[in-house]
């Protein structure tokens, strides 16, 4: 088994968000360079190029250098894989308290 990393540098990207959906085709190829940069396996693949941040003492994720208004809320149903919401009242007033006190 071999392992390659591989890096690019896109300049300028139209960034992705739910208003501007900008996609670019992203395509993978796999090379022989022994023999004749023999296309071994070539994949195609749409992305989206976003950018977040949370400001040091902030609660605010910034999306694309905009502070996001539409995320709101918290999930919890991977917190207890097997058990879902049928934990103890302890855990859930303990998880209660962890989410009010993260905004």
């Amino acid at each position: 088994i071999s392992v390659t990393e591989s890096h690019f540098l896109l300049l300028n990207p139209r960034l992705w968000s739910p208003a501007e959906p900008n996609l670019y085709d992203l395509t993978i190829r796999v090379i022989d360079r022994t023999r004749n940069n023999f296309i071994f396996d070539q994949d195609v693949r749409r992305i989206g190029v976003r950018s977040f941040e949370i400001p040091p003492d902030s609660r605010v994720l910034v999306i694309n250098g905009e502070k996001s208004e539409f995320i709101v809320g918290t999930n919890r149903h991977q917190e207890y894989p097997y058990l879902g919401y049928a934990i103890s009242d302890a855990a859930q007033r303990r998880d209660a308290f962890k989410i009010k006190r993260a905004g």
